[in-house]
């Protein structure tokens, strides 16, 4: 079914609406309380607090009508439900888990089954009794899946629940090639034959293959942000993953520079080697090649420019951290040096004015107007912990020419590997930085404001 606006049903009643329709098409009959309790297990799963991109909007991303696609929308809804990252294993699903996994210092072993369902994800996933689940190779989505079976096994058949299963599966991100050159889908196909045959389920050979089609579809339009039209959404969407991968920054006002800072480091490392064929894929001709080719040349634009950004707002954040260094040390919160990014008085408040216009190429002139006027991070839901821009680093930039980047990133390097001391990284930043941010933090940080002013005078 299509996305309704928020005004005129909550994400729960989606979810509701979603799973009625889809598991009508399929002809199965649920009762209402049945219905409820699938809507409200996901919704509760998806609505933990360390969740702010994958929370329960997210799955109407992955399909658009439940009734005209009742395998997607039955996997989509069940596919993010266990994120061990950010959850752990949840109270909520932990008693159709524990059954079949064994938890021990933090890793997931499975346990041997003689349950054909799970045997069937097992089969498709290609793990088998002692297999570890690999944390980022499949792990969310295999329990995901289980819990999945679990909740729909008393509604659907085996030959739905395949179809449900391969989807889950293909959302498992950013895989190449195994040894033999064989893709995911490839995999995906040969297993799914495995499972029919075993279980008697009576698909054909094309029957399969549309069902991996299907989920080559899904599965690209859960990573559909990388080829978003307006790098903005890229940027927020991103954004709104660096608290769950960085518990830190789950407290705004309180976590330090040198957390925001390594979350920005390990963002800039992964989306900087990330391939764009790692992240869209193809089988017979779904999407057609030229389809690919715009998925992975938008993702490409996306991916540099955000690096690009990146790099900015870490170079900034050398910057700043020198500046406390060299002060009295950086043992306080971030905002307590910045300022709060909701009330009071921030240090780019008493910036220089940046000027609008930039020199460099189209993509450093993007950049520009992104750190300027804002990539949107604070339209995603619960991102509390940054500004949509970055008055600072746009500050910086406007004193940097587009070849300059690379080589003062790298200065900043150095500095975050202790390879080079804070003064050595202050002295080697252009004076006008130097000395602007200086006399902007002593407006904020008032107990040194005599140091940051002596500081600003040495600069």
């Amino acid at each position: 079914m299509p996305r309704r606006a928020a005004e005129k049903s909550s994400v729960i009643h989606m979810v509701v609406d979603a799973f009625q329709a889809a598991l009508q098409a399929l002809q199965a009959k649920p009762t209402t309380q049945k219905i409820e309790k699938l809507a409200t297990i996901v919704h509760s799963m998806m609505s933990c607090s360390g969740r702010f991109y994958h929370r329960t909007a997210h799955v109407f991303d992955l399909f658009d009508d439940a009734a005209a696609q009742p395998t997607v929308a039955l996997a989509a809804l069940f596919h993010d439900i266990v994120y061990v990252q950010i959850d752990g294993v949840p109270p909520l699903v932990r008693p159709m888990l524990e059954t079949y996994i064994e938890e021990d210092s933090g890793s997931l072993t499975l346990k041997g089954t003689a349950d054909t369902l799970v045997g069937m994800v097992n089969g498709v996933f290609g793990f088998a009794a002692g297999s570890v689940l690999p944390p980022f190779g499949g792990q969310n989505e295999y329990l995901s899946c289980v819990v999945a079976v679990e909740m729909l096994r008393d509604l659907l058949s085996p030959s739905q629940l395949l179809g449900i299963v391969i989807a889950i599966e293909g959302t498992i991100p950013f895989r190449q090639p195994d040894d033999k050159g064989q893709s995911w889908c490839d995999r995906a196909v040969q297993r799914a034959a495995e499972q029919n045959t075993k279980l008697k389920l009576g698909f054909s050979q094309f029957d399969l293959e549309k069902l991996v089609q299907d989920a080559v579809v899904m599965s690209n339009h859960d990573v559909g942000g990388f080829a978003a039209e307006d790098v903005r959404v890229f940027i927020a969407n991103t954004w709104s993953l660096l608290p769950e991968s960085s518990p830190t920054l789950r407290t705004p006002g309180v976590f330090m520079l040198q957390d925001y800072r390594a979350c920005l480091i390990k963002s800039e490392k992964f989306l900087g080697t990330l391939d764009v064929h790692r992240i869209f894929h193809s089988y017979h001709g779904t999407p057609s090649s030229e389809e690919l080719a715009q998925l992975q040349q938008r993702a490409h634009h996306n991916l540099r420019i955000t690096v690009l950004l990146l790099n900015l707002k870490l170079i900034t954040a050398a910057l700043l951290e020198s500046v406390c260094v060299l002060t009295g040390g950086l043992e306080a919160p971030a905002s307590y040096f910045l300022g709060d990014i909701k009330f009071g008085d921030r240090i780019d408040h008493f910036l220089p004015p940046v000027s609008t216009s930039t020199q460099g190429s189209a993509e450093y002139q993007l950049v520009a107007t992104l750190l300027r006027d804002g990539y949107g991070g604070a339209d995603c839901v619960g991102v509390s912990f940054d500004l949509d821009k970055s008055p600072t680093a746009a500050f910086v930039l406007s004193h940097l020419k587009e070849d300059e980047v690379v080589k003062y990133r790298d200065l900043a390097g150095e500095y975050f590997d202790g390879k080079r001391d804070a003064g050595g990284l202050f002295g080697a930043m252009p004076r006008p930085v130097r000395a602007a941010v200086c006399e902007a933090m002593a407006k904020v940080v008032l107990l040194r404001a005599d140091k940051l002013h002596e500081l600003a005078k040495k600069a």
